[in-house]
C-alpha cells in the first residue's frame, strides 16, 4: 500500500483527472453503472484502472495546475467526457428497453410493469426482457474488455487535461439519437406486424361471423402469436444487437477522435 502512495501522491494531479474520465463512463455505462454494481466496487475498479493508467501517461505541459480554480476546471472536462462516452453505451441499451416496450404495448403486456433493479425503474416485460438479452451478448462479444481499452486508448488519443468540449459535438449525440430511435423500431416492427395482421384476421372475423366474443380470444390469442414471433426471431435479434454493440464501440472511437480534432 505504501508503493501505491508513493506512485500516486506525486502525480496526484494526473491521477485526479484520468480518475475523473474513468469513472464518468462507469457511472454512465448500464453495465457498470447499473445499481445492481455496489457502489465500492465501481469506484474500486475506476481506481485500479486509473492507477494502471498514469503508468503509461504523463501530465501535458500545458496543463497548468496553478490553483484550485484550475484543477477544478479540468477535472470537470474530464468528467464530462467521461459522461459523453457512457452516454452512448446508454442510448444503445435505452433503444433496446424501448423495443421492448413498444413489443408489450402491441402484444398485450403493456400493462404489466415490473421493478428493474438495474436502473430502480418500472419497466415492462418485454422491456427487461430484451434488456437482459442486451446484457448477455454484450458480455459474449467480450464488450466490457473492448470498452475498458477504449477508455484506456483514449488518453493516448486525448491526453489528460487537453480535453476541448465545443457544442458541434451535440450534433454527434443527436444523430446518434435518431440512429438509435431508428433501431429500436427495427427491432420492434416484426412483432408489430404480427400483431397488426392478427387484428386485421380479428376484423374479418367479427364481420363473418359477430356472434364471436373476440374479445375475450383476441388478448390470449395476440400474447400467443406474439410470444412465438419473439422465439422465431431471437437468433436475428442476437445478431442485430451484435452489430449495433459493435458499432456503439466504433462510435464511442470516433467520437474520441473528434474531441481530439477540435
Amino acid at each position: 500500500m505504501i508503493t501505491v502512495l508513493e506512485r500516486i501522491i506525486p502525480e496526484f494531479e494526473l491521477f485526479l483527472l484520468v480518475f475523473m474520465r474513468v469513472s464518468g463512463l462507469f457511472l454512465i455505462v448500464p453495465i457498470f453503472g447499473s445499481r445492481n454494481v455496489p457502489v465500492i466496487l465501481r469506484i474500486g475498479l475506476a481506481l485500479f484502472i486509473s492507477y494502471l493508467i498514469i503508468g503509461l501517461q504523463t501530465l501535458p505541459e500545458n496543463v497548468r495546475m496553478d490553483s484550485y480554480v484550475h484543477l477544478a476546471y479540468y477535472a470537470l472536462t474530464e468528467l464530462v467526457i467521461g459522461f459523453l462516452l457512457g452516454f452512448v453505451a446508454l442510448l444503445a441499451f435505452s433503444a433496446i428497453s424501448m423495443a421492448g416496450q413498444l413489443i408489450d404495448t402491441h402484444i398485450g403486456f403493456g400493462l404489466v410493469h415490473m421493478l428493474d433493479p438495474q436502473s430502480g425503474m418500472e419497466v415492462t416485460l418485454m422491456g427487461k426482457f430484451k434488456n437482459i438479452l442486451a446484457i448477455i451478448i454484450f458480455f459474449t462479444i467480450d464488450g466490457h474488455h473492448t470498452l475498458i481499452s477504449i477508455i484506456v486508448e483514449s488518453f493516448n488519443i486525448i491526453p489528460a487535461g487537453n480535453v476541448k468540449i465545443e457544442t458541434v459535438i451535440a450534433l454527434g449525440m443527436i444523430e446518434l439519437f435518431v440512429d438509435y430511435f431508428i433501431f429500436a423500431l427495427i427491432i420492434a416492427i416484426p412483432i408489430i406486424a404480427a400483431s397488426i395482421i392478427v387484428e386485421m384476421v380479428f376484423g374479418i372475423i367479427v364481420r363473418t361471423v359477430p356472434q364471436m366474443n373476440i374479445f375475450v380470444l383476441g388478448i390470449p390469442i395476440k400474447i400467443v402469436i406474439g410470444l412465438v414471433a419473439l422465439y422465431l426471431l431471437i437468433p436475428a435479434y442476437v445478431a442485430i444487437m451484435s452489430g449495433m454493440f459493435g458499432d456503439m464501440l466504433e462510435s464511442m472511437q470516433n467520437l474520441i477522435r473528434k474531441l481530439a480534432l477540435r
